[in-house]
């Protein structure tokens, strides 16, 4: 049971960090745009006259799914997009520092929000005019900044649960420590009182011995045969 726990928790910890490296780069398409997909080097456009873009996650299951098999292999390669996809255990388990980043539980615009906005941004961007382009992207930024400062807060609270829980240890540590000592004390005074108690039967032994001496009286006794004495008219059992 221990060794399937202590094998599990490396595997998970991976995963978490597999499920980091997936945010962080969206992350990253959210700030410095979100990849063209290209053919011969060219931008597409489709039959809505839309660029086309990498393909990217817009919702929870979509993200655990992401392996980057929707995604051209130079998009994989540089991006470094994970092949691993994410179970719904790992989600579940993942800590809100991670999952906050995707969601931010309302607090502003999710992180799937933030990447339809930029690429609804990106695929009409040859139509927009200047001031259009920098308010999206005045839009964009106050997102990532809301974003982060959301995370900011959480990693505080982290860190002051953390902080509580090393406290909350060393204290049990210290209690510990000090419920040891005094037993060690007590039993260490035990010792001491049943060493006193036989040196003192040792001179109280000496003393009978020289008493015993003076009136020729041997300190070694021979056992005594125990005695029977019939009674009349009690019964022998034993017969």
């Amino acid at each position: 049971m221990t060794n399937n726990k202590s094998s599990t928790e490396p595997q998970r910890e991976e995963a978490f960090k597999r499920l980091e490296q997936k945010i962080s780069i969206l992350e990253d398409w959210i700030k410095d745009g979100i990849p063209f997909e290209l053919k011969g080097g060219n931008k597409q456009i489709n039959k809505k006259e839309k660029i086309v873009l990498e393909f990217f996650p817009t919702s929870i299951s979509a993200l655990r799914g992401w392996n980057g098999s929707k995604n051209s292999k130079d998009a994989v390669k540089r991006y470094k997009i994970p092949k691993y996809q994410t179970s719904a255990g790992v989600w579940k388990a993942a800590p809100k520092r991670i999952t906050n980043r995707v969601e931010n539980e309302g607090e502003s615009e999710s992180l799937f929000e933030c990447l339809k906005l930029k690429a609804k941004f990106q695929s009409d961007n040859k139509n927009k005019s200047k001031i259009k382009e920098l308010e999206e992207l005045l839009a964009i930024s106050q997102m990532n900044h809301k974003g982060l400062a959301d995370e900011l807060i959480q990693l505080r609270l982290d860190n002051i649960y953390l902080t509580e829980e090393l406290h909350t240890s060393e204290n049990v540590i210290k209690g510990t420590k000090s419920t040891i000592k005094t037993q060690f004390k007590w039993k260490d005074e035990l010792l001491k009182q049943a060493h006193n108690k036989t040196s003192q039967l040792k001179i109280e032994n000496g003393k009978l011995k020289k008493i015993l001496a003076e009136h020729e009286i041997s300190y070694d006794v021979d056992p005594v045969e125990p005695s029977i004495i019939n009674f009349p008219g009690k019964v022998n059992r034993d017969k």
